[in-house]
């Protein structure tokens, strides 16, 4: 357990703060007010959009910032059509020419819908925002790859699902996810609805937070070094929430833990900001019963976050870190009888 401490504090070290403190000195306030005049903008005549929203920032990040934030603010996820696209991708996953002309196809039928109705997926995003930094002078690039959730990339890589970015600062890359930033998803009543909610953890983040959900098909834009596609899977699962409370989860290390009853089980977190630890909670779900428990908190202070959990009944869970009604990280647990019980049952 020692060792492992030691290994968090010098991951957190390297991760907590995150890339935007290399801008601690910038007011993104007032970069975002200047995005916010010209919210509602058609994109018929980007370099004169992208005029307005730079020319009055001196900076290579006040620009990119305002780029971004528009995009992210100004165009809307278009869930309808990730979801033809993703059905069709499938079907033609081992026809290799026509999942080509397909792509091709979905590509030009994506970017119409983006200029004339501004709604689009992740490529869309993601070409946006190259095509107006590079108006702007400011290098970005498009990231292909992967993108893991509950419901894809969990144990095994699929085909790739997402797209994102790279953008070039004062030299440095740094990497960034509009459509994630865009907003969410919500399922209500079997009809899955797009609501804008602009999310800051997805801008500029820092490479080893960003590689627990993005794993590029070309590693080297995982800005890091020696970061495997196991690591990529065998990582618990974070949602969009853990970037919007800025909370990575550094322990357990895999989703898939075995522990005992009555056994310490300790969660590692390193904070970006302040949290409440009072408003975090476990959600367990054993076959068909669940329930919610409060973690004791060991500490928090200096950016880290210790919790622990003692399980009291034997079993197979999906436990679910929680803040709030935000889901943080998801694990499986493996609860088995301790041995003098399991001699006692014989």
């Amino acid at each position: 357990m020692k060792n492992l401490w030691l290994a968090c504090i010098l991951i957190i070290s390297g991760t907590l703060k995150g890339q935007l403190t290399d801008f601690s000195e910038i007011n993104f306030a007032r970069v975002d007010s200047i995005a916010g005049l010209y919210q509602g903008t058609n994109l018929s005549n980007l370099p004169q959009l992208t005029y307005q929203l730079t020319h009055n920032l001196d900076t290579e990040v006040e620009k990119s910032r305002a780029l971004y934030i528009w995009v992210c603010t100004n165009i809307a996820n278009d869930y309808l059509a990730y979801q033809k696209n993703k059905r069709k991708r499938e079907s033609l996953r081992h026809d290799s020419l026509k999942l080509a002309e397909w792509n091709h196809s979905f590509s030009q039928e994506m970017f119409r819908t983006l200029y004339r109705e501004r709604k689009t997926v992740c490529t869309g995003f993601a070409f946006l925002l190259q095509e107006m930094s590079t108006i702007a002078g400011i290098p970005c690039r498009i990231v292909n790859g992967y993108a893991r959730t509950s419901y894809a990339n969990v144990d095994a890589l699929g085909m790739p699902n997402h797209s994102w970015n790279a953008v070039q600062l004062n030299g440095k890359w740094y990497l960034c996810d509009p459509t994630w930033s865009s907003g969410n998803l919500y399922t209500h009543w079997g009809t899955t609805l797009f609501v804008p909610e602009f999310n800051e953890g997805f801008f500029l983040t820092e490479p080893a937070f960003f590689f627990r959900s993005h794993y590029p098909e070309d590693t080297a834009w995982t800005l890091m070094n020696g970061a495997s596609v196991r690591d990529f899977l065998d990582a618990p699962i974070l949602y969009n929430a853990a970037f919007k409370h800025s909370l990575n989860p550094l322990a357990p290390q895999s989703m898939h833990i075995e522990t005992a009853k009555r056994d310490t089980l300790r969660f590692i977190l390193a904070t970006g900001g302040k949290v409440d630890a009072g408003q975090i909670y476990l959600e367990l779900h054993s076959g068909s019963h669940s329930r919610t428990a409060q973690p004791e908190v060991i500490s928090n202070k200096g950016g880290v976050l210790v919790l622990e959990y003692r399980f009291h009944k034997s079993g197979y869970y999906d436990l679910h870190l929680k803040v709030g009604e935000d889901y943080i990280a998801t694990y499986t647990a493996s609860v088995p009888k301790r041995r003098k019980e399991r001699k006692a049952d014989l």
